[in-house]
């Protein structure tokens, strides 16, 4: 959870809190939903967060995402179309379901001028018991956002002048079950995909390696990636081989995502690529990633040039902050000149002066 708030010199971490949710993931939603206000309470009890109103995230891996092509027409109208298609290709019940979009960019398909959208499909049951658990932990959901859009706002915020919108990045939001890959030009979305390798995958195969249950394997990557403990030479190659297979399949379906990119949309190869999210200090994602693709690759850094004096402590402030990416986009959300194209809100709200994400 994360509230920023603008001052005179920029923008300022006015609060921010983690917690980790030991949820298994058979577990049915009431658990969930308990594991999560519990969470939530536990970090308004320890933080100072002001107001309650909230800017929510939904996971990728609870949404149906698809990327489909359509006639050029505006918003509003591109919204209704989007409706009979979601019932007609889909097979979707769409008065239970919540239909989002973002424009990607456009394209020739034959003599007709398409363009490319990414279509993301929430059904009602699960957006409803996630802002459940927010509500009954003392949040006011404001709007929901998409992971990669949020990220995407993040890395989007300082690329505001016109000599920035030739400028492509690649991004990639490593989370606990997919990976965002995002392709951004200038201020704006260019490609998105989720695959579905994330931090639970590495877990599993640590623990099929070494012999470990998933919460040792899960408990020693992570403290191998914070750099809490020095692991030995045995240990440290036997982790770098049991996460490397899963590491190279995903810096290659990132460099296929590149290709159809530069291909489809004529557009530049990425100049840089950048790894946010929980896994992003993962020892084999740099140098894998960046070898595939042959691409300046780096751990990125959400919250620079943002004031994190009063919210982190003096030893936390010299991390990247790489988990925080969406946090930060979530908090950015409805602020003049940052929002994506299309609609991706269940519900609309307005800037304010102090926003707050979970």
């Amino acid at each position: 959870m994360l509230q920023l708030r603008r001052t005179k010199t920029g923008l300022k971490v006015a609060a921010a809190g983690q917690a980790q949710l030991a949820i298994d993931r058979d577990a049915d939603m009431a658990e969930k939903r308990a594991a999560i206000s519990r969470a939530v309470k536990r970090i308004l009890s320890t933080c100072e967060f002001i107001g309650r109103s909230a800017v929510v995230n939904l996971p990728t891996c609870e949404m149906d995402i698809h990327s489909i092509r359509m006639p050029a027409m505006p918003d509003d109208e591109l919204a209704k179309a989007l409706r009979f298609e979601v019932q007609e290709r889909f097979d979707t019940d769409i008065s239970t379901t919540e239909i989002g979009f973002v424009r990607l960019g456009e394209l020739r398909q034959g003599d007709e001028l398409k363009h490319e959208i990414i279509l993301m499909l929430a059904p009602h049951r699960i957006t409803i018991n996630y802002l459940d658990a927010l509500i009954a932990a003392g949040l006011r959901p404001k709007a929901v956002d998409a992971s990669f859009n949020a990220c995407a706002r993040c890395f989007n915020r300082t690329y505001r002048r016109r000599s920035d919108q030739n400028k492509v990045r690649m991004v990639l939001n490593v989370c606990h079950e997919t990976t965002d890959v995002l392709i951004l030009r200038g201020s704006r979305i260019g490609f998105y995909r989720a695959v579905n390798i994330g931090g639970r995958h590495l877990d599993e195969a640590v623990a099929d390696h070494l012999g470990l249950g998933i919460t040792e394997a899960a408990e020693l990557r992570r403290r191998r990636m914070k750099g809490d403990e020095q692991a030995d030479s045995s240990i440290d190659r036997a982790l770098r081989e049991a996460t490397r297979p899963l590491i190279v399949d995903l810096a290659h379906e990132a460099a296929l995502c590149q290709r159809y990119y530069s291909v489809t949309f004529r557009g530049n190869v990425p100049g840089e690529v950048f790894l946010t999210g929980q896994q992003a200090h993962e020892p084999n994602l740099q140098p894998v990633v960046g070898d595939e693709l042959k691409v300046r690759t780096q751990v990125g850094k959400p919250l620079e040039h943002v004031d994190v004096s009063s919210a982190f402590i003096k030893a936390d402030r010299r991390s990247n902050f790489a988990e925080w990416a969406v946090a930060v986009g979530l908090c950015l959300k409805g602020q003049k000149g940052l929002q994506s194209s299309g609609n991706s809100d269940v519900k609309h709200q307005d800037a304010e002066s102090s926003r707050r994400a979970a």
